[in-house]
């Protein structure tokens, strides 16, 4: 399917290249990230492409790992609210980022990072000085609405108070907690399927702690599942290094089926929408079904704790690589190698229960569960537990759905606690955003790297103490110190609020229900 579509566009690009007295740039919407260059190959004229399937990946997967963050990228990724410009200023020249942020130079925007002149992108350019033909990065309601100051705002010291406001909470929540940040081993459970997985496994095996799991649970057969993740480039990258991969084959819209996962014991839960299904609303349905299934577990438990109808029979095969090579056979993976175990569970002898294939004294296990939707009655496998698991105290569940209509009910029904990445809707916002200016795909590019500044959001008594009385740029210059960029607050557990206008005017008592959003490099 990614390559029918990416010949498409293609086509329409080398089209284009017949007009050479063509102005502007290109832009091109591409499914997968290996077909990019091709696309750019083509092209007579500047172009831009937008990896789709890649950016929605990456984006649910950083949500999941950091609540709230959704509300972020729908900020940023539109033009209703506030979003990136890039202005040279002369004035600026031979001063730092330091100074631009500690005398709120920039009034009506937030300065976080720096374009050079030859185009590299700078958000973490915390202490870096301005050069002739830099450009600053800001974010501001439109480009016409922020300017120089004359002089530098004055600023005071933030005031120590006494006591810490009442009412901050200490106990984390799925919609506070974050997994940024943490080394002790995490579980992650994607539901369902898409094209691009395994560009998200490999992502995820970037920025995920030594020793985490992921679990697959799909109705898509294993053999199926093999040919996708081959043609989408899957060994070209290598063994994975810090996750253990687990695949279910299941259906995800069954509450029986979903209490044979281990939910009690993952860290976060990423619905996907089925890229299977043509029709965009049924594949809506059908993630908004797995959503309330999975919370209703989640709430009350399994209905029938400790019983499971059949005997499975265990087989695990482990590989260094991601492939099932060597089904069968006892694997030797080597230290800090990645490990692909697999599982298959059937009806078996109750003489054959519990025999077990693989290495031994693995500090995780994944296994790989094979049942059929019409055996479900008969076939139940025990969830899981898996060590390590479960450690922050809260499931954050990320929700991907095509039409952002059906988003807005789900939230005002108030169904279930969850943030909800608009697929469609946010790779619209990614084009027009490259369209209008296509300075702005390389900061895209720059947030989605693994390696590069993410968005975060971080308490802000990182910055301030519980009861500090301070402004928005107090924080921000306290941020810097930290090696952070701050670009917005949540304030007491409200909406989102990117570039305050009263940063420097309207102090306030910091308690640790609030958080700051900010651009940083993502803790080791």
């Amino acid at each position: 399917m990614c390559i029918r579509d990416s010949a498409k566009v293609m086509r329409a690009v080398l089209a284009l290249s017949a007009f050479p007295r063509l102005r502007g740039h290109v832009v091109a919407e591409v499914r997968d990230v290996d077909n990019a260059e091709n696309v750019r190959l083509v092209s007579r004229h500047p172009i831009e492409c937008v990896v789709a399937n890649d950016a929605i990946g990456r984006m649910m997967i950083n949500c999941a790992r950091q609540p709230l963050l959704a509300s972020v990228l729908q900020e940023l990724l539109g033009f209703e609210g506030d979003e990136f410009y890039l202005r040279h200023w002369p004035a600026l020249v031979g001063k730092t980022f330091r100074e631009l942020v500690e005398g709120d130079l920039l009034e009506g925007a937030v300065a976080v990072g720096l374009r050079r002149r030859d185009g590299a992108i700078e958000l973490d350019a915390v202490d870096a000085t301005i050069r002739e033909g830099d450009e600053v990065i800001v974010i501001a309601e439109d480009d016409d609405t922020y300017g120089l100051r004359e002089a530098p705002a004055p600023r005071s010291a933030p005031k120590a108070r006494a006591e810490s406001p009442a009412g901050g909470s200490s106990t984390p929540s799925a919609r506070t907690c974050s997994l940024v940040g943490s080394s002790d081993p995490q579980h992650y459970l994607f539901l369902g399927w898409r094209n691009d997985i395994a560009d998200m496994v490999a992502y995820l095996d970037e920025v995920a702690p030594p020793g985490s799991q992921l679990t697959i649970a799909a109705p898509l057969p294993i053999r199926d599942r093999d040919e996708q993740m081959v043609a989408d480039g899957r060994g070209r990258r290598g063994p994975l290094r810090r996750l253990s991969l687990r695949h279910v084959v299941d259906t995800v819209v069954s509450r029986a089926a979903l209490e044979r996962l281990p939910l009690d014991t993952c860290d976060a839960v990423l619905i996907l929408s089925d890229q299977g299904t043509e029709d965009p609303h049924h594949a809506d349905s059908l993630a908004l079904a797995t959503l309330v299934l999975v919370r209703d577990v989640q709430r009350r438990g399994p209905r029938h704790a400790g019983r499971h109808d059949g005997e499975p029979l265990e087989e695990q095969v482990s590989s260094r690589s991601w492939t099932s090579r060597g089904r069968g056979r006892r694997a030797s993976p080597g230290p800090g190698d990645g490990e692909l175990l697999e599982e298959r569970v059937s009806s078996a002898s109750r003489g054959s229960r519990g025999r077990r294939l693989g290495g031994d004294g693995e500090p995780l296990e994944a296994q790989l569960s094979r049942s059929s939707t019409s055996s479900l009655a008969n076939d139940r496998t025990p969830s899981l537990p898996l060590p390590g698991a479960g450690r922050n105290g809260a499931c954050a569940v990320v929700t991907e759905l095509r039409d952002i209509s059906l988003q807005r009910n789900v939230r005002s029904s108030g169904l279930a606690d969850c943030d909800f990445v608009a697929s469609h809707e946010l790779v619209a916002r990614i084009v027009a955003m490259v369209s209008e200016r296509a300075e702005v795909s390389p900061i895209l590019d720059t947030l989605l790297d693994a390696a590069g500044p993410s968005l975060l959001i971080v308490p802000a008594t990182k910055y301030v103490a519980p009861g500090a009385v301070a402004t928005f740029r107090d924080v921000a210059v306290a941020a810097l110190d930290h090696g952070d960029v701050a670009i917005g607050t949540l304030l007491d557990g409200a909406d989102l609020v990117l570039n305050p206008r009263d940063k420097i005017s309207a102090p306030r008592a910091w308690s640790p229900d609030d958080s700051v959003a900010v651009i940083a490099a993502q803790p080791a």
